[in-house]
């Protein structure tokens, strides 16, 4: 995984710690990836949320899907299916990254998130192939 030299990826804001890349972001055992918040509007501002396990600490996290994009092997899906006559609405249901079989924008990003629980679990990087990249959901 190539870490594309984001400086100062981020921090927690309860016990400071802080992290100087994504990669020593994803490689910290202490920080486990619970969830997508979708946005559901439209404008396309959706967050993975992120648990700081770390012994005293438990904040939660909160990092925009599109600073992981490029681990993608595939073109974000852009089109917005919630709600939609397919759509088993797992979107409603924020803390858990079910991913659907419908072709859609937050079931492309739940797909990444499985795909970051993967990495954060230490398992090596491999990108996904073709919808749902042979993932099944967690």
């Amino acid at each position: 995984m190539a870490d594309r030299g984001y400086s100062m990826f981020g921090g927690c804001s309860r016990c400071h710690t802080q992290w100087d890349t994504r990669d020593g972001f994803l490689k910290d055992r202490e920080v486990q990836i619970v969830a997508l918040k979708p946005d559901l509007s439209g404008r396309d501002e959706s967050r993975f949320i992120f648990h700081h396990v770390k012994p005293g600490c438990g904040a939660d996290i909160e990092v925009p899907v599109a600073l992981f994009d490029d681990l993608r092997q595939e073109p974000r899906v852009t089109e917005l299916m919630f709600q939609s006559a397919n759509c088993p609405g797992y979107c409603r249901e924020v803390p858990n990254l079910k991913v659907c079989s419908v072709i859609c924008r937050n079931a492309s990003d739940r797909l990444l998130g499985v795909m970051l629980r993967r990495i954060l679990a230490g398992e090596p990087f491999r990108p996904s192939t073709g919808w749902l990249g042979g993932l099944s959901p967690p």
